[in-house]
C-alpha cells in the first residue's frame, strides 16, 4: 500500500511540472556522454540499455556518503545489507538477479568475479575520490564477459584540475561514529593530480560490531601531447569488523579483516579523425580473514590488461573492437582452494544510425547496436554472448523508445570447480556449466518540454544452470519487473526532487517460489531544498517491501515474509562563508526497528553532523 502511495506521489510531482530526469537522475547530472553503456562515447540519448549515472558531488549534497546508499536511489539494484550495520557485507541483485551476478569496475578495471564476490567491498565502500557513480541494467556479459547478468556498475575515480578546491572534512555522532578525511588535486607543470584519503569508525547499533575502515585514492594524468594522454590511479583500503552474527541461537561471533589495493594505468590515443585507442592495466589484490570459531582466510589476485579500439566509418557508423587478457589467483585456507588461471577475451559492438535526417527525418532519431564477446577460460570452458540494443526519439516531440537483448553468464568459481569442505561433504566439480541468462527489457522517456522527462521500463530475465551448493548446474529462475524513475525541480528551481520505483517478481522455477531477500515492491525519494543562498536542507527516504527470507533460528529453517521498511532521512548544509560549512543528517528518522535479512537487525536512529573546510 505504501509503494502505491509513494507511486502516487511520484505523479503528482510528475503533474505540477517539474524539471526532472527520469531514469537518469536530474538534468544537471547527466554527463553528455557515456562510455559505459557501449564502451564507446555514445550520447545519453542514443544509449538503447537501461542506464542511470549520478554525480558524486551532487549525492554528497544529499548527505549520502557511501556507495549503498547512493545505489538505494537507483530503480532495479535491490541492494541491501546482509548484517544490518555499517561495514557488514552487503549483496546487490540487479533486477533480481544473484547476489554475484553483477560485474563491479574501478577505473576501468574489473574488480569482481566469481572468485572475488562485491560483498565486502560493496558493504563499506564511501563515495571518496569517485566521480561518477554509474549503472548499466540488464545482461552485458557480451561487453564485459562474466558476472555481467544482472548488469555492471562503474566507478571511476575523479580527474585533479588547477581550478578544483582542496577539502578536509570530519563527522561525529550516533553509535560513536567518528569520520574524517582530506582531499587535494591540482595541475603542476601539466600534471593533473588528486589524493584522498579518509578514516571512519563506529560501534554500530548492536554489541560487539565495531568497525573501523581507512581509505585512500590517487589519480594522476597528463597530456603527452594533443592526441595522447597517459595516467594512473590506485586505490587502498584497510578495515576490521566484529561480526556479532544473527540474533538467533545458533550465532556466533567473529572478527572479520580485509585488505585491499588496485593499481591501474592506462594510455588513451587519437591516431586519426577515424581511430582511438586505450589500453588500461590494472592490478587487484585482496586478502580476508576471519578469525572466529570458523577460521577462514583468502587471497585473491589478479592482473589484467583491456584495449579498446574505436574505429570511426563517417556519421552515423561507428565500431568498437577490443580485447581483454586477465590473470587470476584464488586462495583458501577454509575450502581449501589454491589455484590459478588465464582468462582471454575478444569482442566486437557497433552502432549505426540506419536513416539521414533529411531523406527520412521520422527515421533519422533512431540508433541500433549490435555487438557479441568471446570469452576463454583457461582452467574451464569458452563462452559466446551477444547484445543489440535501440534508441529512437521518435517525431513525437519529447518522446523516446528505448530497449535491449543481451545475454550473460557467470563462469564458475575455482571453489565450485575444485574446492573441498569434508565436513558438509562438498567436493567441487569441474564438470559445471555456466550459469547463463537471456534478458530483455523496453521503455519508454517522454520529455514534453525542458521542464519533465519521465521513464518507464519494463524487464525481464531467465536465468539457467544456477549452480547450487552440491554443487550442479540444478536451477533456474526468472526475473521481471517494472521500474519507474523520476526528478526534477519545482517553484522555479527552489525545490529539487527525485524518486523511483520497482515492481519485482522473482521466482525459482524449478520450486516455484519466490526468490529470498527481493523486495517486491521498492521506491525512494529525495526533496531537496534551497531558502537561500548557502543552506541547503532535504528529507527524503527509501521503502522496502514483500521481502521473503530463510529464518535460520530454527531448524530446519522456515521461510517467513519480513516486515515492510520506511527509512526517512533529514539532512541539510550551512555554509559559513566561503571556505567553511557545517552540515547534519539523521537517518532512520522514524526509529523503526527492521531487518533486511531474517535475524540482522539494522541500525536504529542516528544523528550526524560535521565540519567540512574547501580552500
Amino acid at each position: 500500500m505504501r509503494a502505491i502511495i509513494l507511486a502516487a506521489g511520484l505523479a503528482v510531482l510528475e503533474m505540477v511540472g517539474a524539471r526532472s530526469a527520469a531514469g537518469r537522475p536530474e538534468a544537471q547530472e547527466l554527463p553528455e556522454v557515456t562510455v559505459v553503456a557501449n564502451r564507446v562515447e555514445t550520447p545519453l540519448d542514443n544509449v538503447g540499455s537501461t542506464f542511470s549515472s549520478l554525480e558524486v558531488e551532487l549525492l554528497e549534497r544529499r548527505g549520502v556518503v557511501t556507495l549503498e546508499e547512493a545505489l538505494r536511489h537507483v530503480p532495479g539494484t535491490g541492494i541491501g545489507s546482509e548484517g544490518g550495520q555499517r561495514g557488514s557485507i552487503s549483496a546487490l541483485r540487479l533486477r533480481g538477479s544473484e547476489a554475484d551476478h553483477t560485474l563491479l569496475l574501478i577505473d576501468g578495471m574489473r574488480v569482481t568475479d566469481a572468485n572475488v564476490t562485491p560483498f565486502n567491498l560493496l558493504g563499506g565502500e564511501t563515495l571518496l575520490g569517485y566521480s561518477q557513480v554509474q549503472v548499466l541494467r540488464g545482461p552485458q556479459s557480451a561487453l564485459y564477459g562474466s558476472e555481467a547478468i544482472g548488469g555492471v556498475v562503474s566507478l571511476d575515480t575523479r580527474v585533479g584540475s588547477r581550478e578544483g578546491r582542496q577539502r578536509a572534512f570530519g563527522e561525529v555522532g550516533s553509535f560513536g561514529t567518528l569520520r574524517g578525511g582530506g582531499e587535494l588535486q591540482g595541475e603542476l607543470n601539466g600534471v593533473r593530480w588528486y589524493v584522498g584519503g579518509s578514516h571512519e569508525r563506529t560501534s554500530n547499533d548492536r554489541s560487539f560490531n565495531d568497525f573501523e575502515q581507512s581509505q585512500a585514492a590517487l589519480r594522476v594524468e597528463t597530456d603527452l601531447s594533443a592526441d595522447s594522454v597517459v595516467g594512473m590511479t590506485a586505490r587502498f583500503w584497510m578495515s576490521e569488523l566484529e561480526n556479532p552474527g544473527s540474533t538467533g541461537p545458533f550465532a556466533s561471533r567473529a572478527v572479520d579483516e580485509r585488505n585491499a589495493s588496485l593499481l591501474t594505468g592506462y594510455v588513451d590515443h587519437v591516431f586519426s579523425d577515424r581511430l582511438r585507442s586505450k589500453l588500461v592495466a590494472g592490478y587487484y589484490r585482496e586478502d580476508f580473514e576471519e578469525r572466529g570459531p570458523f577460521p577462514f582466510e583468502s587471497e585473491a589476485e589478479k592482473v589484467s590488461l583491456d584495449l579498446r579500439n574505436v574505429v570511426n566509418w563517417g556519421d552515423r557508423h561507428e565500431t568498437v573492437v577490443g580485447g581483454l587478457l586477465e590473470w587470476s589467483a584464488f586462495h583458501s585456507t577454509a575450502t581449501p582452494v589454491d589455484e590459478e588461471g588465464w582468462l582471454t577475451g575478444l569482442y566486437v559492438n557497433h552502432l549505426w544510425q540506419p536513416f539521414e535526417s533529411t531523406a527520412n527525418p521520422g527515421l533519422s532519431g533512431l540508433t541500433l547496436s549490435l555487438g557479441g564477446r568471446w570469452e576463454h577460460l583457461e582452467r574451464w570452458d569458452d563462452v559466446f554472448t551477444w547484445r543489440t540494443t535501440g534508441s529512437w526519439r521518435t517525431p513525437v516531440d519529447g518522446v523516446r523508445l528505448h530497449g535491449s537483448y543481451g545475454t550473460g553468464f557467470r563462469a564458475p568459481s575455482y571453489f565450485e570447480l575444485y574446492g573441498a569442505i569434508p565436513a558438509f561433504n562438498f567436493v567441487g566439480n569441474p564438470n559445471l556449466k555456466a550459469e547463463h541468462s537471456r534478458g530483455w527489457d523496453v521503455g519508454v522517456e517522454w520529455q514534453p518540454n525542458e521542464g519533465l522527462v519521465l521513464d518507464l521500463t519494463w524487464f525481464q530475465n531467465r536465468i539457467e544452470n544456477l549452480i547450487d551448493f552440491t554443487p550442479v548446474n540444478v536451477g533456474e529462475a526468472t526475473t521481471r519487473g517494472l521500474e519507474v524513475s523520476a526528478a526534477g525541480n519545482l517553484f522555479n528551481d527552489w525545490l529539487s526532487w527525485r524518486g523511483s520505483y520497482t515492481w519485482l517478481d522473482a521466482t525459482d522455477d524449478s520450486t516455484g517460489q519466490r526468490l529470498v531477500r527481493r523486495a517486491r515492491h521498492r521506491a525512494s525519494i529525495d526533496l531537496q531544498a534551497e531558502p537561500f543562498e548557502g543552506l541547503v536542507v532535504g528529507v527524503g527516504g527509501t521503502y522496502a517491501d514483500g521481502v521473503v527470507d530463510n529464518d535460520f533460528s530454527v531448524f530446519p529453517a522456515l521461510r517467513k515474509q519480513l516486515d515492510e521498511a520506511v527509512l526517512l532521512r533529514a539532512y541539510g548544509r550551512l555554509g559559513l562563508n566561503e571556505h567553511v560549512s557545517l552540515h547534519a543528517r539523521v537517518e532512520n528518522l522514524l526509529d523503526l526497528d527492521y531487518e533486511e535479512v531474517a535475524n540482522y537487525p539494522g541500525r536504529g536512529l542516528g544523528v550526524y553532523g560535521g565540519v567540512d573546510v574547501r580552500w
